[in-house]
């Protein structure tokens, strides 16, 4: 028989007026006691977390002990790997910025917590304090979901900064695969300048951006090419998502793995419940 899940999840895509600044929006309940790890692979949301149950225990490349406690905070972007417990009592909703949208909604706090994370309050202020309170009071997932729409409708933006947008839209249309003096250039200022921006403004250096985009888009099609019929049309192996995603070479997308995933490949399908199907599984185990 399978296993019953553990967590009750609900997602919700963002209004259409926020699409270029939040990624997702979801309810997060733990159903079944007892204690409960996660490992998250580096990821390119700047998530904001508003817990109603157990807090969870949270560290960046390293287990989580007892002095990791974080209830409702914001996480700025790490490019390595994440581990999360809980005890089973963890109850939340999750509001999951793009780099671009931490950019305009954190202003600058965005670039001061990479690798790091800070109460809601102090992220947020008033504001962050207001609206954990209320989604605590709220019944209902959808209620607390339309709660948290609204409150991100109501606040009014800033532009980005046109270096910025520039780059995470080069960026993304690419898939990491880009020359980041090539971008400086059609900017118009020295990649040194660019690099300084994207550290100050999102947290990460340039460079660092495209690995982890690039890394992330070799996670779907792996996973894309081990599920259903998928699989016929896919990549074979391991050395064809290397190389469609823009890697050197498979050597390479190995050790992109075990730096932003904190495992090989062949580990991290096996995370995500796809060891069985893995993609000629002992060619990227080293």
């Amino acid at each position: 028989m399978k296993e019953p899940s553990r967590v009750e999840l609900v997602r919700r895509a963002p209004h259409p007026a926020l699409a270029s600044v939040v990624a997702s929006l979801a309810g997060y309940r733990e159903i079944a006691p007892g204690p409960r790890v996660q490992h998250e692979s580096a990821t390119l949301v700047v998530p904001v977390i508003v817990s109603f149950g157990r807090p969870f225990r949270i560290a960046f490349g390293r287990a989580p002990t007892e002095d990791d406690v974080q209830p409702s905070f914001v996480a700025g972007l790490h490019a390595g790997p994440v581990e999360i417990r809980s005890d089973g009592g963890a109850e939340c909703l999750q509001i999951d910025f793009t780099p671009l949208g931490a950019h305009r909604f954190l202003g600058g706090l965005a670039g001061e917590i990479a690798s790091r994370m800070v109460d809601i309050e102090d992220a947020l202020g008033p504001a962050g304090r207001n609206l954990r309170r209320r989604l605590g009071e709220a019944a209902t997932w959808d209620e607390r979901l339309d709660l948290a729409e609204a409150f991100l409708l109501a606040r009014t933006l800033p532009a980005a900064r046109p270096e910025i947008a520039h780059l995470c839209a080069a960026v993304a249309r690419t898939g990491g695969a880009v020359s980041i003096a090539g971008i400086a250039a059609d900017i118009g200022i020295s990649r040194k300048h660019l690099a300084a921006l994207s550290a100050r403004h999102l947290g990460v250096g340039p460079k660092t951006l495209a690995r982890m985009v690039r890394f992330r888009r070799a996670c779907v099609v792996a996973t894309s090419a081990t599920s259903g019929a998928a699989m016929s049309a896919g990549p074979a192996s391991w050395a064809d998502v290397a190389a469609s995603c823009g890697f050197a070479d498979q050597a390479h997308l190995v050790r992109e793995f075990r730096s932003l995933a904190g495992a090989t490949p062949t580990q991290w399908l096996g995370r995500i419940g796809r060891g069985a199907e893995a993609l000629r599984a002992g060619e990227a185990a080293g």
